[in-house]
């Protein structure tokens, strides 16, 4: 398998970020401060750890 460019995973690829960021806003905006703080705690720590 080679990559290719443009091809529709990379373009995934680049936009998944963007989406989870959407999704995220939306699922945690009616949280109070403390618990979005966690939220990002642990999201913050997955992401240095993978």
């Amino acid at each position: 398998m080679t990559f290719k460019m443009w091809s529709l995973g990379h373009i995934l690829f680049i936009f998944s970020s963007f989406i989870l960021t959407v999704i995220l806003y939306y699922l945690t905006k009616k949280n109070n401060k403390k618990t979005n703080r966690l939220i990002g705690i642990i999201l913050s720590v997955i992401a240095v750890v993978c």
